[in-house]
């Protein structure tokens, strides 16, 4: 905005009006501690270019009559005097919104005005609005977390497109900060200047304008939903939706109940996503409550850390998996794989599984999703007596196969404009696997499928003969690890079935290591039961 010499003139005229004006006397004569009142704050102009001056002029009364002083501050530029009214501000070559502040005192008490002048840019009609310059306007507060940005694509995501053949507004809208046709709020679609190229931070937590400080509104749900990512990375977001990790608060019967289940401490760390990052990232370290009756999935932001560029796609938890059984045991080559491993692993410890066998537990069996363990071909519960040669997986030592997780179910697909697929449904495809042999939709490959079920089958119907009480009430992990429906010898027979049963995909993990835990626990069941009633052979 520019003002006429004339308008500049009558400001002043007013301002001068104010400033003669005696305060409101209190009871008798005695003041009340008051502090000044600012009546008007404005820059003339309110919009310079880069190292040009403009004038900051605030009128203000004291309801005491008391003399006045100023102070202004900016984050940056220079105050040709920052103790006067109508200071000349001149600004440097940085670009962008700056807050500019003045304080007000008179008989001890101040007031506090902010206004806002724009460098190469204007002050938007719209608020909340686009700051840009991030590195200044959020770096005050988060200096280390601006640092590590930088690291990152986002920060050079301007830079990215500059040397494309075809530079236009589809490329600006994802590789600049703030672009919203629908309103006047200083995006980089309202003024393309440097103060708002890239990636910033407030093209994920939403415009800060005026005050960065107060967080205002309040940032986008990058943490709860995928929605600040789907802006620009339409397609992953897309697939994530489809996954059980986007729909875990709808398949779990919403919020509440999924805060019921695993809101404690030792489940949140992998259910939800205030748990993980409190784990996982030191940023976020803190104690976690949902006494709000919040709680977040497992979403782009939880496994990818957006503001640091330390690990192959910027992913969390890339660090060794320790099993607690057997005790010590590490997975440490499985490259960005260790995301998957760190959670989808048994947690059960060799005490706590041995406790299950002697006395029983509603929740027999190893922890939910021991996948890692059976591709490395570990941490099932071992009999005594019985060999145990612990094969990996079928595929261990091939080429790509490095990062085994990764490799089948995160299958990245190119395609024109966009990928056509990227793999954040975590659903392995047909054609991973069609790319070395033939496989069925199921990937049964040499009918593995088919043996491993027949093995469960024939362990389940072996323990059911032998423990009619089970029989009667049907076989599930709360009846079968119920000491009055099983015997000790039962339970142990069976942690095999729920093992490969809790990994989901029997066999085709590992078929080597599903076949021996089964072959042994059948071997071990038929051998107790020899002679007893209703003993059979097993083929």
């Amino acid at each position: 905005m520019r003002i006429h010499p004339a308008s500049l003139a009558l400001v002043l005229t007013l301002s001068l009006i104010f400033w003669g004006c005696e305060g409101p006397q209190g009871p008798e004569g005695v003041n009340p501690a008051m502090a000044p009142v600012i009546t008007s704050l404005m820059a003339i102009p309110d919009s310079v270019g880069t190292n040009q001056s403009t004038q900051f002029v605030v009128a203000a009364y004291d309801p005491n009559g008391d003399a006045l002083s100023y102070l202004w501050s900016a984050p940056v530029g220079s105050f040709s005097d920052a103790a006067v009214s109508n200071p000349v501000w001149t600004a440097t070559d940085s670009m962008g919104l700056f807050a500019v502040q003045v304080q007000v005192s008179a008989g001890g008490e101040t007031a506090t005005g902010t206004l806002i002048v724009g460098v190469n840019t204007y002050v938007p009609s719209v608020t909340p609005y686009y700051l840009g310059d991030n590195a200044n306007t959020c770096g005050h507060c988060h200096e280390s977390v601006i640092t590590d940005w930088m690291t990152t694509n986002h920060a050079t995501a301007c830079d990215s497109i500059t040397g494309l053949p075809f530079y236009s507004e589809s490329c600006d809208e994802c590789h600049n900060t703030g672009w919203n046709e629908e309103l006047d709020n200083g995006g980089y679609d309202d003024n393309p200047v440097a103060a708002l190229q890239n990636v910033q931070c407030e093209a994920c937590h939403g415009p800060m304008g005026p005050n960065p400080a107060a967080h205002e509104p309040e940032v986008f749900s990058v943490l709860s939903t995928a929605d600040a990512c789907a802006q620009c990375h339409e397609k992953q977001p897309e697939e994530f939706a489809e996954s059980k990790h986007g729909n875990i608060m709808v398949n779990h019967g919403g919020v509440e109940a999924v805060i019921d289940e695993w809101g404690g401490a030792g489940c949140d760390d992998c259910h939800l996503g205030e748990g993980f990052l409190n784990k996982w990232d030191l940023d976020y370290a803190a104690p976690v409550s949902y006494a709000s009756g919040q709680a977040s999935p497992i979403t782009c932001a939880v496994c990818h850390d957006a503001h640091r560029e330390h690990t192959e796609h910027q992913l969390r938890a890339q660090v060794p998996v320790v099993l607690p059984n057997p005790v010590g045991y590490t997975i440490s080559e499985w490259e960005t794989s260790l995301m998957c491993a760190n959670c989808h692993r048994d947690r059960r410890t060799a005490e706590q599984i041995q406790n299950h066998l002697n006395n029983g537990n509603a929740h027999f069996g190893p922890h939910p999703s021991p996948e890692a363990n059976m591709v490395e071909g570990v941490g099932s519960y071992e009999i005594p007596g019985q060999t145990y040669t612990n094969p990996q997986n079928q595929h261990a030592g091939l080429a790509g196969f490095e990062d085994p997780c990764v490799r089948c179910h995160m299958r990245y697909v190119e395609g024109e404009g966009g990928p056509e697929a990227t793999g954040h449904s975590f659903e392995p495809e047909q054609a991973t696997c069609m790319m070395c042999h033939p496989v069925s939709s199921e990937f049964d490959y040499g009918n593995t499928k088919a043996e491993v079920e027949d093995l469960m089958a024939q362990l389940q119907q072996m323990i059911l003969d032998h423990n009619p009480s089970l029989a009667a009430v049907g076989w599930s992990e709360e009846n079968v690890g119920n000491a009055a429906y099983t015997t000790m010898e039962a339970r142990t027979a069976a942690w095999a079935w729920f093992f490969v049963e809790q990994d989901g995909t029997f066999g085709i993990h590992n078929r080597d290591y599903a076949v021996e835990i089964l072959t042994n626990s059948l071997n071990y069941y038929a051998g107790v039961t020899s002679g007893r009633s209703g003993s059979t052979a097993w083929k």
